[in-house]
């Protein structure tokens, strides 16, 4: 049978339909309406298996955890926001219901999305309201979860599992919000030449100069600075 893969598609006349193989997608050329791009990866998926259960959830990737989350980079430029694209399987039209618990257990997201029969997405932008982030930091003393510069506050590192229901069908997935890796700072080595002459002392100047490893006169002050940023 067909099912709908339009995904917001306008009802349009498609003149051309070609599948990038690696890329897994299927890219659309409409009549005077642009060209449209779409994932078909999960359409691979598709098994009997899945075919045959009343609602399935795909895999749901981890996300590494930045500090630029709600930070605006530019002046011109929109606040860095995270996102992923979640995708469902429903064996019949519907409103499904999402939520995402942490390791404790404590409900930190939900949300409605109203599914076609056959494959649905939306997209999870990992926010936390207000309310939960406050509860959150009191009951884990270990956890500090801060409003970013975009006014909102976004999910912490951590372990979570995502579930989507109906009609008393649920399926769960687990994923996690990694921490960032650090980067190691640069070693910076200077060298130090004496230069003891009876000339610069007579003259009651330094009996030594310091000069940077690229050869650069420096002085004392800019070696301790450079020395406590370094590891």
């Amino acid at each position: 049978t067909w099912q709908d893969f339009s995904n917001g598609m306008p009802n349009v006349a498609v003149h051309d339909a070609v599948i990038q193989t690696k890329a897994k997608e299927l890219i659309v050329g409409t009549h005077g309406r642009s060209i449209y791009k779409m994932d078909i990866s999960k359409v691979q998926e598709l098994t009997k298996d899945v075919l045959a259960k009343n609602l399935h959830l795909f895999k749901v990737n981890d996300r590494t955890k930045s500090d630029r989350w709600g930070t605006q980079n530019y002046a011109w430029g929109k606040p860095s926001e995270p996102s992923q694209t979640i995708w469902f399987y429903s064996d019949v039209d519907g409103i499904v219901n999402v939520s995402i618990t942490n390791e404790a257990g404590m409900l930190v997201h939900t949300q409605k999305v109203e599914a076609k029969k056959g494959l649905n997405s939306f997209a999870y932008d990992y926010l936390l309201s207000k309310e939960v982030a406050e509860k959150w930091n009191k009951k884990d003393k270990n956890i500090k979860i801060k409003e970013a510069e975009n006014k909102k506050f976004y999910l912490p590192v951590g372990k979570y599992k995502m579930t989507v229901s109906k009609d008393k069908v649920t399926e769960t997935k687990s994923f996690e919000v990694t921490a960032p890796k650090k980067k190691k700072k640069k070693k910076l080595t200077f060298s130090i030449f004496l230069f003891a002459t009876i000339i610069s002392v007579a003259q009651d100047k330094k009996a030594y100069q310091i000069f940077d490893k690229k050869g650069k006169k420096s002085s004392y002050e800019k070696v301790l600075k450079a020395s406590e940023k370094t590891d």
